[in-house]
């Protein structure tokens, strides 16, 4: 029985949608541990980087090129933070689908003129002069979208997530992925993308529940027909801090003003500067209070201030609570 043409277009069709399946699928992101060569898996949390890796070399860490001539990476990105060198006369190749990003902190840098960085056939780094220091980006897109920036802030909530696009093709969604170990993500929200826009765009949300220390963070977009691809990675330092509720002042009004600190708040902190203002905005008594002394606190407020309106100030926390002298 013959086939149609139709039927044998439906047939390419399935074939090609299911190869790129396995291609997103395999992709991995291996994470440089400690500094090492480029061909150790020793050197890496998930393997030697292979086609499709996502692979980071984080700030402070040193990764030797060696052993790669001859070898083109296909739909690769190599992040670096730290420096990846390029050792006596190799070569790093990588095709038109990848990505070389050089941060800001990263360095490129390669032994001698035959140490080269070759994206796409063409060579965009030559060794033997002065090292490459981010940031510096060559290669493709890493997403489907034009991306501007992705950045961190740490607020009092938790830490802010924020992007902007230049442009936007088919953009059905964004999500905010997040991994302790630089390997395994979790998803911490999903924003609904612009679909089509060509003017700047900002967003912004927050991860309400932060990880304590270093966490890493990636923003993942999806279009319209279920394609994806991801950002660089952004790495994040949390320390626990505490709110308004952790502190209380009694009696209020005082003259002898004791300031307390919640057990729970007082184990993140080893001391705290109290600073006092009057309505005014001038600053009338500062002083340190050490741990040990969190529960026990207390200062003879008549002996600084006159009766009024004050407003105590938690140096560190930019926390703010007022305070009635009698």
């Amino acid at each position: 029985m013959k086939m149609n043409l139709s039927a044998i277009l439906k047939s390419v069709f399935v074939i090609i949608c299911l190869l790129f399946l396995a291609i997103t699928t395999n992709a991995e992101t291996t994470t440089a541990i400690i500094s090492g060569p480029w061909l150790s898996p020793t050197t890496w949390s998930n393997g030697v980087p292979q086609n499709t890796d996502v692979v980071i070399i984080p700030s402070g860490i040193i990764v030797n090129v060696a052993g790669v001539n001859g070898t083109e990476y296909e739909d690769f990105i190599v992040q670096v933070d730290g420096e990846l060198n390029l050792d006596n006369g190799q070569k790093l190749r990588i095709d038109c689908n990848s990505l070389a990003d050089i941060r800001a902190t990263g360095v490129l840098s390669g032994d001698n003129g035959g140490s080269k960085l070759d994206v796409c056939g063409d060579e965009v780094f030559r060794g033997g002069g002065a090292p490459l220091n981010g940031p510096a980006s060559f290669g493709r897109n890493p997403l489907p979208i034009e991306l501007i920036n992705f950045n961190s802030t740490i607020i009092t909530t938790g830490i802010a997530l924020n992007w902007q696009t230049a442009t936007e093709t088919n953009n059905d969604f964004f999500t905010i992925e997040k991994s302790v170990d630089g390997i395994r993500y979790e998803t911490v929200k999903t924003i609904d993308g612009a679909g089509n826009s060509s003017s700047v765009l900002s967003y912004s949300t927050i991860d309400s529940k932060p990880t304590e220390g270093i966490a890493y963070y990636r923003l993942k977009q999806t279009d319209f027909d279920g394609k994806y691809a991801h950002s660089s990675v952004i790495a994040v330092e949390y320390k626990k801090t505490f709110s308004a509720n952790d502190i209380s002042i009694y009696p209020n009004p005082c003259s002898i003003c004791n300031i307390n600190v919640a057990n729970s708040a007082a184990n993140d902190i080893e001391n705290m500067m109290i600073e006092i203002y009057d309505v005014t905005g001038k600053k009338v008594f500062s002083e340190t209070i050490d741990k040990n002394q969190f529960g026990s606190f207390s200062f003879n407020a008549k002996e600084h201030l006159n009766n009024g309106v004050y407003f105590l100030k938690i140096e560190q926390q930019d926390i703010v609570k007022k305070i009635i002298v009698q």
